[in-house]
């Protein structure tokens, strides 16, 4: 887990990314770290605000509407849950949410993680292709499901906290940078759902033939090789599923973080 050197610029060829110090043998562990947050994303699924996990019926915070489980609510704010600084924020500015359906709740989710993401710091500098994403679909969806609940609210001398602009940042950091955080029941079906962001792995860069691999452990993101690294080569991983073809993963880069893969796996044209 020592030994890696970040390199490169943002907006210049590849940009920043990681790269080995010294040579790491096949199964190593590269790179081990907690995620800067949680939270939930917006799916077919109405998950809890806080734990993420999968509710059957709808369930709101007394406090500030937003879905949360009864589990969750009974937590202490002694144990400072994840949610309760935006909670509290909601409270200080007079907002209550009450969705009147499962689908009005889904909607509230995509605001959660921005809103949680921009009452943090050490994510400002990451990519959000905040310009490419103009006017696009995932743009709109900002637009009109997350911008009206957030930018208005103020701090306790009555400044407006967050602009239009670092709003959609923010949103298109998430969807740039994040990872999805899904776990199953036995029978398959979905249990907990939501994204983790990570600063270091976030600058992982993509290739269909990637050197690591990486898995997510509660919230922690665990990168490991796949095969023999030399000192100074690139770390990377595939950020769909490798057995995809190449037209469904380039469709999945593209939809989801703005770029057309050029690893040689993806010029290949016997694997079109």
């Amino acid at each position: 887990m020592s030994g890696l050197l970040v390199c490169g610029q943002p907006g210049s060829g590849s940009g920043p990314h990681l790269v080995a110090g010294r040579s790491v043998a096949t199964g190593q562990l590269v790179l081990r770290e907690d995620s800067l947050l949680t939270g939930p994303r917006l799916s077919s699924v109405l998950v809890c605000v806080e734990c993420l996990g999968r509710m059957g019926a709808l369930v709101l915070c007394s406090r500030c509407g937003l879905p949360r489980c009864k589990s969750c609510q009974s937590k202490l704010e002694e144990e400072e849950p994840l949610h309760y600084a935006e909670c509290l924020l909601l409270q200080e500015n007079g907002v209550k949410f009450n969705p009147q359906s499962v689908s009005e709740a889904k909607l509230l989710l995509s605001a959660v993680t921005v809103l949680r993401l921009l009452l943090r710091e050490s994510w400002r500098e990451l990519e959000g292709h905040s310009e490419r994403r103009r006017n696009s679909p995932p743009w709109k969806i900002v637009e009109k499901h997350v911008v009206p609940y957030l930018e208005h609210l103020r701090d306790k001398n009555g400044n407006v906290l967050f602009s239009k602009d670092l709003i959609h940042h923010a949103a298109g950091v998430l969807d740039t940078n994040s990872f999805e955080l899904k776990t199953l029941t036995q029978s398959g079906t979905i249990d907990r759902l939501g994204r983790c962001l990570f600063v270091q792995a976030a600058i992982l860069n993509n290739s269909c033939e990637p050197n690591c691999s990486r898995r997510i452990v509660k919230t922690t993101i665990e990168v490991t090789t796949v095969r023999a690294v030399s000192a100074g080569e690139e770390l990377t991983i595939c950020y769909a599923d490798l057995l995809q073809p190449t037209h469904i993963r380039q469709n999945i880069f593209w939809q989801t973080k703005l770029f057309i893969c050029q690893c040689d796996r993806c010029r290949d044209h016997a694997e079109r």
